[in-house]
């Protein structure tokens, strides 16, 4: 895949992304709350000593959250308009971003194996 079009898909995907959560009013609006609590549904705690970051209760709210994300449940693409709109750009675009965060684990998990392969007798 060449890089060119693997940022322009993450740039479509974040765009995609920021733009979903402004139109359900999860970041900018009245009843603004936390963007993980909101695309999870679930409490997230503070820890003051990592300086205040957030981490969710459970690792399993992590997978709602990104299969919120990766899947666009967002209640305002829930008619045929935006039906149509994810099978013909977000579900593409999503495709090839997710692609291409494979394919960088993969170099990444080869380079760390060449460079414990090296440090071996």
């Amino acid at each position: 895949m060449r890089p060119q079009l693997l940022m322009g898909a993450f740039g479509v995907f974040i765009i995609g992304t920021f733009t979903s959560m402004i139109a359900s009013g999860i970041w900018v609006g009245a009843n603004e709350v936390s963007v993980i609590n909101q695309l999870a549904g679930i409490g997230v705690i503070n820890v003051s000593s990592l300086g205040g970051l957030g981490l969710a209760k459970s690792m399993l709210t992590w997978f709602s959250a990104i299969t919120t994300l990766l899947g666009w449940t967002y209640p305002y693409l829930d008619n045929a308009v935006g039906l149509v709109l994810k099978w013909t750009i977000l579900y593409p675009v999503t495709i090839g971003v997710v692609w291409g965060i494979v394919e960088i684990a993969q170099s990444a998990i080869q380079g760390l194996a060449g460079a414990i392969r090296t440090l071996l007798p």
